[in-house]
């Protein structure tokens, strides 16, 4: 029997890796494919390439500055140079901590049978997946936070000593300095297991002096990755003074926030975006049927939620929710949105999982039911969104940025009749110009504006080689060639 059961185990091991390595492979291709969004290359311009360790001047981008994902950036930038693909290798590593830790957790489960059901759940999020090939703060975040959970779950399902709920602790707090909005969740956390290991304290009959000091020195141990705030409180409010936070969800928290994961996990599916209240009302669902079962479990053993992960995670999902809604009706921050949520999107599959695994202690067929259905509507949306060329954030064009970079090598002289150079462009690329313009600050060049694509008074023309007939009348020689054209003339700046 135990013979049986070890390959079992291993049966389920193996395939949790295999499907690991292929998510992580996934990723890496697509890293390597995908040109840098503009907050990546806000990032890498801004604060990488310029060593700046903290900021001391807060501007509108400031919160850019995800100052571990940079400190990060920074380390593999000097290790290996200037490439795109290496500023994005913390987010990869990441998800390697999320990959394994979130096997590690489902591995755990009672119901064996659900194990990589819940490994599928926990990590088919398209929308969460795209931030672990970003160079940006969220995903490194993500896989602290799955660190920090199963840690929370060895300390509460397992009766793990103080060590686990310390480590919990401390991984989201490294967590925070990669993703501010992680925030109310490190507090909540932290007094949780505060409140947890408590009650246990005093189940155990533990209320003697000795055990008293105990508990307090349990407490402090917990709560000292706390610390972190001492430092980041101070950054915060002066990204608010800069209004650098963009928390500017401004109606309700369902809206700001559960719809807006709702439509990001499900944003390359058309027939989920038109009927949204299927899944609202299925969010819903999940939500009273795990109170209703807490309820039920309570009802026959009345300590078992000091055990109970199921429990702790639920808690952790009502009350980051009440303290999100609280900050916005009395203090007036916007509500979190897309990816200043991201946090919920793991604890809520978490919820999901272990909804499931209690029901499944029930109703065996039913739980098996919704579990498959669960994981075959997830299958389907990866695979539906899966893509090489696309991300969630806007992709700038590369061949714009490698046009910036020329100009700032091979800036002309202003005219003296002139106070800023022009460029004529193709409407496709005028956003991705002014915002190339806004991070280099290039003061010197007037913002694109599509409307004078062809003015004869322009310095330069970023346009398409089909378009070149545009310039008859106007003398321009050739400066560089991009793109998919492969013979555009160029003038005063031609470039495609």
């Amino acid at each position: 029997m135990i013979s049986q059961k070890t390959d079992s185990d291993k049966l389920t091991i193996g395939i949790i890796v295999c499907i690991g390595i292929i998510l992580w492979t996934y990723s890496i291709i697509r890293a390597w494919l995908l040109p840098l969004t503009g907050d990546e290359i806000y990032t890498y311009e801004y604060f990488v390439k310029k060593g700046i360790f903290l900021i001391s001047d807060y501007k509108y981008f400031a919160s850019n500055n995800h100052l571990l994902n940079t400190w990060l950036m920074e380390i593999f930038y000097k290790l290996f140079g200037d490439n795109d693909f290496v500023i994005r290798i913390p987010n990869l590593l990441a998800q390697i901590l999320f990959l394994i830790y979130s096997g590690k957790l489902a591995m755990l489960l009672n119901i064996r049978v659900l194990t990589i059901p819940a490994f599928l759940i926990l990590n088919l999020n398209p929308y969460l997946n795209d931030y672990f090939i970003l160079a940006r703060g969220y995903g490194i975040s993500m896989g602290l936070m799955m660190v920090s959970l199963y840690f929370s779950y060895k300390f509460i399902k397992e009766n793990e000593t103080i060590k686990s709920a310390f480590i919990s602790v401390l991984m989201v707090s490294i967590a925070f300095l990669s993703n501010f909005t992680l925030l109310n969740y490190l507090i909540v956390l932290a007094f949780l297991l505060v409140i947890i290991n408590i009650a246990r304290k005093r189940t155990n009959g533990d209320n003697s002096g000795k055990g008293n000091l105990v508990t307090a020195r349990d407490s402090i141990l917990i709560l000292s990755p706390l610390s972190v705030l001492i430092m980041v409180i101070p950054i915060l409010i002066k990204l608010k003074t800069a209004n650098a936070l963009y928390f500017t969800g401004q109606g309700t928290f369902w809206h700001d926030t559960v719809i807006s994961l709702i439509q990001r996990t499900f944003d390359n599916t058309p027939i989920v975006m038109n009927y949204t209240i299927i899944f609202e009302i299925t969010v819903a669902l999940i939500f009273i049927t795990s109170l209703a079962l807490i309820f039920f479990k309570y009802n026959k053993e009345k300590i078992f939620w000091k055990q109970s992960f199921f429990v702790f995670i639920f808690l952790q999902i009502l009350l980051c929710s009440m303290s999100n809604i609280i900050q916005h009706l009395w203090f007036g921050i916007g509500n979190v949105y897309e990816r200043m949520a991201l946090m919920y999107i793991p604890i809520f599959s978490l919820l999901m999982i272990f909804m499931i695994e209690n029901i499944y202690a029930i109703f065996k067929k039913s739980a098996m039911i919704i579990s498959g259905i669960v994981v075959l509507v997830m299958m389907i949306n990866f695979i539906h969104a899966a893509s090489l060329n696309r991300v969630t954030q806007r992709v700038w064009s590369p061949d714009v940025r490698d046009m910036v970079k020329f100009l700032r090598q091979n800036k002309k002289e202003i005219p003296e009749d002139k106070i800023n150079l022009s460029i004529g462009i193709n409407p496709q690329f005028e956003h991705d110009m002014n915002d190339y313009i806004t991070i280099y600050f290039l003061t010197w060049l007037n913002r694109a504006d599509y409307k004078k694509e062809f003015n004869p008074l322009n310095d330069y023309y970023f346009i398409k080689g089909k378009d070149l007939s545009s310039l008859n009348n106007i003398s321009y020689s050739v400066l560089k060639e991009t793109g998919v054209c492969t013979s555009c003339p160029q003038p005063k700046f031609l470039y495609l």
